[in-house]
Parts: C-alpha cells; structure tokens; sequence
C-alpha cells in the first residue's frame, strides 16, 4: 500500500500525475491505471464492464492473501494466527461476477462483457475452491496435531504408571 492512499486526489478533470520508478501503488491508482485497458463504449453501454479491471485486482488480491496464509501455516508447520475469514467475501463477489453485478443495473449483455463474465467467474470459483482447500489442509494438520497430543498423552501416562509400578513395587520389596 502506498501513503499516497491518505492524500486527496487531484481536483475533477485535473490531468494525472506522471509516475516514476517502481513505487507503491494504491488501489485507486491501479484501477485508474486499468481504465487505459477498457473500452469506453463498452463501459458507458456495461457498468459490469466498467468495473471488471477492479474485480481482477480483487482476485488477484485475494489469491495473494491465499498464498500468504498457506505460507504462514508452512512456516510454523502448523495452524498460524493468520486466519482467513473472507471466504464469504469472495463468494459474495462470486454471486456479483454471476449475476453481471447488481440486479438493477442497467446496460446490455455485449460480447466483451460476456468473456469478461465468464473469465471472472473461472477464476473466483478458483479462488472459492482454494479457499476450501485450505481449510480442508487445516483441518487434516488440526486432527494430526490433535493425535499426537493425544499420543503423548497417553506415552506421559504410561511412563508414568510404570514408574509408579516399579516404586510401589521397590516399597514392597524392602517393607
């Protein structure tokens, strides 16, 4: 993210700033960015085709926060604190890909629109199924971490019925 986020924008029709080098970008700045990539006949005919660009970024962020959580999970080989409760979210954003964006919102079905759709609904169903992968491996590492506790649990009590045995039994021996 970039400090930039916290600053106003420029005043309505003002010319946009250069860029230089390879800093941060907000979000904002990316999907301005983006906007060179679409087709403004398109976009004034398809308000789902308008914003398409940003649902990509959305995609691509969730699959990075994906990424980062499976990660995480390898590095303390475990369950990290790193939870990811936005599953709902991506499939809310599903529903939206699905349904072309709101229920009301006006425009034609054009063919751009259409791949558009279907490209953005491939990939959100992707992130729907490597979200469900996930927990799915979190639940598999769970009930492993919960077996082995249950294992030396039960080592700890045998060690030390034994040794309760053999003192019980040195006791008796020397009574």
């Amino acid at each position: 993210m970039s400090p930039r986020i916290l600053t106003d924008p420029p005043p309505f029709q003002s010319s946009i700033p250069d860029r230089s080098g390879n800093e941060p970008k907000s979000f904002r700045e990316l999907f301005i960015e983006s906007l060179d990539f679409t087709d403004p006949t398109q976009a004034i005919s398809s308000p789902f085709h308008a914003i398409s660009n940003l649902l990509r970024l959305n995609c691509f962020c969730w699959n990075q926060i994906i990424t980062a959580i499976r990660e995480e999970d390898r590095r303390v080989n475990g369950i990290s604190d790193t939870t990811i409760g936005h599953t709902e979210e991506i499939k809310k954003t599903l529903s939206i890909v699905n349904r072309g964006g709101s229920l009301h919102w006006p425009g034609r079905e054009s063919a751009a629109m259409k791949e558009s759709q279907e490209a953005l609904k491939e990939d959100f169903e992707h992130l729907v199924q490597q979200t469900d992968l996930l927990w799915q491996n979190r639940e598999k590492m769970e009930a492993i971490r919960q077996h082995n506790s249950e294992t030396r649990w039960n080592s700890l009590t045998n060690a030390f019925t034994y040794m309760y045995a053999l003192v019980w039994l040195f006791e008796v021996d020397h009574c």
